[in-house]
């Protein structure tokens, strides 16, 4: 069964997406702008969607400080105060994340397909077990 809750990997994947990278470079080591941001980005979007710990938004984001999700978190309401295209991205991405959480209720509301496993045979009886085979007069096949 598919788990019906949203992630912090869905949330990154999502960042991650629209915003031309991959998840290894958002966890990874990087401190270019093109890294960092994405990062930072999601990590603000992983707290703000789901309230998730700093800690636990550090953890996914490899092994990183509570502190450095909480700067991420401040950088990025800092910016997108003073930036109304910043903010209007953080909305769209924001509907995204809306729009994936709802896909993901109404695929876990679908019922899964019964199992397509036969039944089983009925129990032979000992006396067709033990019963001795019946003589043929044709030869054995080789």
């Amino acid at each position: 069964m598919i788990d019906p809750r949203l992630t912090i990997r869905r949330i990154a994947s999502i960042v991650a997406e629209d915003m031309g990278t991959t998840l290894v470079l958002m966890k990874g080591a990087g401190r270019k702008s093109e890294d960092v941001w994405p990062r930072q980005v999601a990590m603000y979007l992983a707290h703000h969607h789901l309230g998730k710990s700093l800690p636990e938004i550090g953890r996914f984001f490899g092994n990183r400080d509570h502190t450095t999700v909480l700067h991420a978190v401040r950088a990025v309401t800092e910016k997108a105060k003073m930036d109304e295209g910043l903010a209007g991205r953080l909305k769209a991405l924001g509907g995204l994340i809306d729009a994936a959480e709802a896909a993901l209720s109404v695929e876990a509301s679908i019922p899964p397909e019964p199992e397509l496993v036969p039944h089983p045979a009925p129990p032979v009886p000992v006396a067709v077990l033990t019963a001795p085979l019946p003589a043929t007069d044709e030869p054995a096949a080789r």
